[in-house]
């Protein structure tokens, strides 16, 4: 078998073999972008993939930063509740300051007139008990110190006579409303040119009670009286 005879002109061949150098690299270039370019999409698919994961968190935990807020000011809001209710209830008194005064008017006899009238309540840190409840803890022993939350009250006024005087701090010391009644002073006064006599006296409210209005209509035979809630005074 003889060997193949190539007729090619030289000057053909370079032409022929620098056109398939050039198409090899094309080739190579080509595929070298479509690598790229795939390599290229499937990264954008997983960075899209990622920026909605990251962006799903960020808005889960901006939601949950809010709502802890939320808690936040809510539990804010409900310890300042909490310190109001406790502040009222120290403050707030279980009588109405014109009940208070009815029932000194009440005990007032015909004559005598206030010249001032003063409420103030305090907390006192006492020994003895309360004059309602002095002979139930009488049986009990030495009374240990107790804090007392009172509505002291000052009256000053002009009684006619010393036995019109006497009448008022006796009604106010038989009365169930108050405690711990005590005529401070009483001098003699000219009103008009009228011989007085001008007192201040003291009593107290127990705080730390609750008070309960009794009706005044007597019961018809048979009836029984209007009863009061446990833990609380009649007056």
């Amino acid at each position: 078998m003889s060997p193949p005879v190539d007729l090619m002109p030289p000057t053909c061949r370079q032409v022929f073999g620098r056109r398939a150098r050039i198409r090899r690299w094309v080739g190579m270039y080509v595929g070298a972008a479509c690598i790229v370019l795939g390599t290229s999409w499937f990264l954008g698919i997983g960075r899209e993939s990622r920026q909605r994961e990251r962006e799903s968190l960020a808005r889960q935990v901006e939601l949950a930063w809010s709502r802890n807020e939320e808690a936040q000011r809510l539990l804010a809001e409900i310890e300042r509740v909490n310190a109001d209710i406790v502040l009222y209830d120290r403050l707030a008194w279980p009588i109405g300051a014109a009940d208070v005064i009815a029932c000194v008017g009440e005990a007032m006899p015909e004559g005598l007139f206030l010249t001032a009238m003063t409420m103030t309540p305090r907390e006192d840190r006492v020994r003895s008990a309360p004059r309602e409840r002095s002979q139930k803890k009488a049986a009990s022993g030495k009374e240990k110190p107790r804090e007392r939350r009172v509505l002291g009250i000052e009256l000053e006024g002009i009684a006619p006579t010393d036995i019109a005087l006497s009448q008022f701090v006796s009604s106010l010391d038989q009365h169930p409303l108050f405690e711990r009644v005590a005529l401070d002073y009483a001098r003699s006064r000219h009103v008009d040119g009228v011989e007085a006599r001008g007192f201040r006296l003291t009593c107290e409210i127990e705080l730390s009670e609750r008070y309960e209005r009794v009706a005044e209509a007597t019961p018809e035979p048979g009836e029984s009286p209007v009863p009061v809630a446990e833990g609380s005074e009649a007056w």
